[in-house]
């Protein structure tokens, strides 16, 4: 059997697919969808189907689009791809793995706020659920942000320890979170 390497692999079924579809009266319709945006989208995918006339989909991490995290797209290739007709789409911000996302949407009303300790305008209260990626203020969602400092010192934030089961917020005006629709969200 012959070894045929991933490149080239990717350009055999590439040309096979063009040939499929070029048969006239076929009414095949194609699509080409990339996953993760990336750099070899860039560099092969997209001159191979350029050479055809051809255009394709590609769906990309945003934050590793912009951060260029392991070798993916960078936001000027992007454009000169959706300049030549390709499609750009969203294959999420952080690409989670679904075993980290939890699989029940809960919306639960968080209650017991008290000022947290040595804070101006942090308050606290429990919370045992083991993730917790927003919590809303009367319907709008507070950053996340990594540390209690950072919460007490940005407005409009909130961090969740699950080490200590403990929600710190900062409400968007400084106010006593007590007063408002304070809700975790997990989906």
């Amino acid at each position: 059997m012959m070894k045929v390497r991933k490149k080239e692999f990717i350009i055999l079924m590439t040309l096979l697919m063009l040939l499929l579809v070029s048969i006239p009266g076929n009414g095949a319709m194609l699509t080409y969808s990339f996953d993760d945006g990336h750099i070899s989208n860039y560099t092969a995918a997209f001159p191979i189907l350029k050479s055809y006339g051809q255009v394709g989909t590609v769906n990309i991490v945003s934050n590793w689009a912009v951060s260029g995290y392991l070798n993916r797209i960078n936001p000027t290739q992007l454009l000169e791809m959706q300049g030549s007709g390709w499609e750009i789409c969203s294959h999420s911000k952080t690409h989670p793995r679904f075993s980290k996302i939890p699989q029940t949407y809960n919306v639960e009303l968080l209650t017991g706020w008290n000022k947290a300790p040595g804070t101006n305008s942090t308050y606290q209260t429990g919370y045992t659920y083991g993730q917790l990626p927003f919590v809303l203020q009367d319907e709008s969602i507070l950053k996340k942000k990594s540390s209690i400092e950072e919460v007490n010192n940005t407005p409009g934030s909130f961090y969740f320890d699950s080490v200590n089961e403990w929600v710190y917020v900062h409400t968007t005006d400084s106010n006593d979170p007590t007063i408002y629709d304070m809700r975790s969200d997990s989906v």
